[in-house]
């Protein structure tokens, strides 16, 4: 987590006092240290989704159910929310879900809802303590189970938890500047998140611009025989996948080291990266083999646009269709031609299966794709591969931002909540 320098922006209590907390460390001598059953009532009020609105605890906090999502059965018991209360998911693989709810309503018998005791309770502050990192991983260490996937946190557990009491003033203080500061590094953020998204556009339109109408502007065209490609160059062909390249079938059962074996995870969508796996394979998964001038073309989410050329021969999960380039075209133009918003389009509206789309080697190798001659292919494969790395290059830097503001805000919550920074 990013540090917070004292300055005089963010300053220290006068006196500070240690309860022997250590997730809290030293705290304001001021403040109070209580366990958590002490400031909040674990509330088993229980209610029905059909008189109540449906509420999901989710990592942004509270909100309401969206329309498409799972019910439960009609006249299932829920557990009652109001306005002020805290959701918490007991659940590690969901650290961070929770917070203050804005709204009356039911949510899932799984999750505790914590209701104050007295009027000196500040919602909003503990809406902020609780989804602070440093109290996400106490939580967590209070939890148990068999594997941290299915690690809880019950009731009776979290009620022994020690946190922080401000006096109410403090508490107020506290929540206002954290609505703020947060709203103002929130704001922030979104406007970069906007900025990668009109770099990702820009990105998607200069290659469709390149494998589809070549890179000079004079250049004749003419219309297509086929209708989603439109005009090409004069002197372009269009062929049928299939004919430019053939499918790899061979699959087995291996044990592959991590460094040559590619997963779903593992490759980027839109720029065909190639990402360094985090774990090594199953080693009972079914696999494909693939040379390094194969390409790699993801059959599930085709709309994902997972398009790879690996440098490298491996391993790659059965949820890539294996490429292997012909002499009429090269494997980084390919690349790029299947990266192409309308053949991903085309492609996405084939597919089948509701939760997991796929597309089929059928539907895809009989699809016409340009193809300019040999010469016109480099030129366009090394265009692409140059302008393509300078906006990843400023995706990357503007991610890197995202990050180290997300990581200020977390950690100014932190600060904030334990008493670290006086506000």
């Amino acid at each position: 987590m990013q540090k917070l320098s004292l300055t005089n922006k963010y300053l220290p209590y006068p006196e500070y006092k240690d309860f022997g907390v250590e997730w809290l460390g030293q705290v304001p001598a001021s403040w109070q240290v209580q366990k958590v059953v002490s400031v909040f009532d674990f509330s088993n009020e229980k209610g029905f989704e059909d008189d109540f609105e449906a509420l999901s605890v989710t990592y942004g906090g509270i909100k309401k159910q969206l329309e498409n999502a799972a019910k439960v059965a009609e006249g299932s018991v829920r557990k009652r929310v109001r306005i002020g209360d805290i959701v918490i998911n007991s659940r590690s693989d969901r650290k961070g879900a929770v917070g203050e709810s804005l709204y009356n309503g039911v949510v899932s018998l799984v999750y505790g809802v914590l209701r104050p005791r007295s009027d000196e309770v500040v919602s909003k502050y503990y809406h902020y303590l609780f989804r602070s990192k440093s109290f996400s991983e106490e939580f967590y260490r209070w939890g148990r189970g068999i594997v941290d996937d299915l690690w809880t946190t019950r009731a009776n557990e979290m009620k022994a938890i020690l946190i922080s009491v401000p006096s109410k003033a403090e508490q107020e203080k506290i929540a206002a500047y954290l609505d703020e500061q947060t709203a103002r590094i929130d704001e922030t953020i979104a406007k970069k998140k906007c900025l990668i998204e009109l770099l990702k556009e820009k990105r998607t339109a200069t290659i469709n611009q390149a494998v589809t109408k070549g890179l000079d502007p004079k250049a004749e065209l003419v219309e297509s025989s086929i209708e989603w490609i439109g005009k090409i160059s004069k002197n372009w062909k269009i062929e049928k996948l299939k004919y430019l390249s053939s499918l790899v079938t061979a699959k087995t059962s291996i044990e592959c080291a991590v460094s040559n074996y590619v997963a779903l995870e593992n490759a980027e969508g839109k720029t065909g990266r190639y990402l360094p796996p985090t774990d090594a394979m199953n080693p009972d998964s079914i696999v494909t083999s693939f040379a390094e001038h194969d390409v790699l073309f993801s059959k599930l989410r085709p709309y994902l646009a997972k398009v790879l050329t690996p440098c490298f021969d491996g391993y790659a999960t059965g949820e890539f269709l294996v490429l292997r380039p012909k002499k009429k075209v090269l494997k980084g133009y390919l690349k790029y031609r299947l990266l192409s918003q309308d053949f991903i389009t085309i492609v996405n509206d084939s597919t089948y299966g509701a939760q997991m789309p796929r597309a089929s080697w059928n539907f895809i190798g009989s699809q016409f794709i340009t193809l300019p001659p040999i010469e016109e292919q480099e030129k366009i494969t090394q265009y692409l591969d140059e302008v393509i790395e300078k906006y990843q290059h400023v995706i990357d830097r503007v991610q890197k931002t995202i990050t180290s503001l997300q990581e200020l805000k977390s950690s100014l919550i932190s600060h904030a909540v334990t008493g670290k920074i006086k506000v």
